[in-house]
């Protein structure tokens, strides 16, 4: 790092140097072994014996994705002194927040003020986004630095903490508590409760706020179950029919699918078949994908064919959704209970209808839907 470069692109941050570039840094930097006694500085992960350079010495490949770390290189960092400007009006959104919302939007802002960790557990379709924004608005004003994930932060707000790709990798969870200040607390958002979520609760390393009731006060669809088999060889006459019949009424629908090759093969099956749907099929490497995301939106088609890509995370409002081979691996129990969430996400229309074709019923399926009854359950104590 040159003399004349701007410190603060250290503040909070691992840069990589090679050795060559370290006489540069000010000697304000922390500055340690990008791999030292055999762990990975920057992902906190054990470099094995396999991963070694042909000039010797080691990398770690578990994040090469980054850039590769070698036992070259050193990893900089000044700690992060919130030296910015505030703003007194950092939030602009001109909404209000339900009873219930403002009362998990305390619950947030208490653990803020007290410096506890913090989970939001509410069902898809909750607002857990809109609670946020008074917490937000406090830190900001506290000169607090905020970020989903990044280093040396004051605030961490995960969202989807159940979910690919933050669970059950131990990278990213490592990186997340790395990027942590000392004095840092962490906001978890979930509609769906995982092991790892529920063990932190019951070890008190959590403080919880629940809200099992949408923000427009109405329940979470759950599931109606039909058998059909081998849809893949031939569609069942009724799912079809299913089909028509909402583009009859004018209600737009999802259809999900187990796997890549589904969405050609339910799409051929409907063209040679009907001509009265209007229908598109997505999936992860779609390159048009957003196109036809915003067709849906615009209400230019019936329907979209998909595989879990647009289980969470995108809303489209007053659809019905229909699920084929849902017994098969790929329909975990968050997974059906974040399908189920994209019903019924609008005022005008806050039901919705969750078909389900399976040959039988799963675990997964048997949990999702009493989950679901369990959350609504509570939801009219409310």
């Amino acid at each position: 790092m040159a003399n004349n470069t701007d410190e603060s692109l250290l503040y909070g941050r691992l840069v990589v140097y090679h050795s060559v570039d370290c006489s540069g840094l000010t000697e304000k930097a922390d500055i340690e072994p990008a791999i030292n006694n055999g762990y990975c500085g920057r992902c906190q992960n054990k470099i094995s014996p396999k991963w070694r350079l042909q000039m010797g010495g080691q990398y770690c490949w578990h994040c090469a994705n980054m850039g590769r770390l070698t036992t070259n290189d050193f990893l900089a960092t000044i700690k992060e002194p919130n030296d910015f400007i505030t703003n007194d009006n950092p939030c602009t959104w001109k909404g209000k927040l339900t009873s219930l919302q403002q009362m998990v939007s305390d619950d947030q802002i208490k653990a803020l003020r007290d410096g506890e960790s913090h989970l939001t557990y509410a069902v898809t379709g909750a607002g857990k986004t809109e609670m946020l924004f008074p917490m937000l608005t406090l830190a900001i004003k506290q000169g607090k630095r905020i970020a989903i994930v990044a280093p040396r932060v004051d605030v961490i707000v995960l969202d989807e903490a159940d979910a690919f790709p933050y669970s059950e990798n131990q990278m990213l969870i490592k990186s997340v508590n790395r990027s942590l200040k000392e004095t840092g607390i962490i906001f978890y958002l979930t509609a769906t409760l995982n092991a790892s979520l529920k063990k932190m609760i019951k070890r008190k390393q959590l403080l919880l706020s629940m809200l099992p009731l949408r923000f427009h006060g109405q329940p979470l669809p759950n599931f109606s179950v039909k058998r059909i088999a081998k849809w893949r060889e031939k569609l069942p006459k009724r799912v079809i029919n299913q089909m028509i019949n909402l583009r009859d009424k004018k209600i737009k629908f999802l259809v999900f699918v187990p796997e890549v090759k589904d969405v050609a093969i339910v799409m051929n099956q409907l063209k040679s078949i009907t001509t009265k749907l209007k229908i598109l099929g997505t999936y992860a490497a779609d390159e048009t994908r957003l196109e036809k995301v915003q067709a849906m939106r615009e209400n230019s088609i019936d329907g979209l064919i998909t595989t879990t890509i647009l289980e969470r995370g995108v809303t489209f409002l007053g659809i019905d959704v229909l699920i084929l081979g849902g017994d098969e691996p790929v329909f975990s129990t968050t997974t059906l209970i974040q399908i189920a969430g994209r019903c019924g996400r609008s005022i005008d229309r806050p039901t919705g209808l969750v078909r389900i074709y399976v040959q039988e019923r799963t675990k997964q399926l048997v949990d999702a839907i009493s989950e679901i009854h369990y959350l609504n359950s509570l939801g009219k104590t409310l």
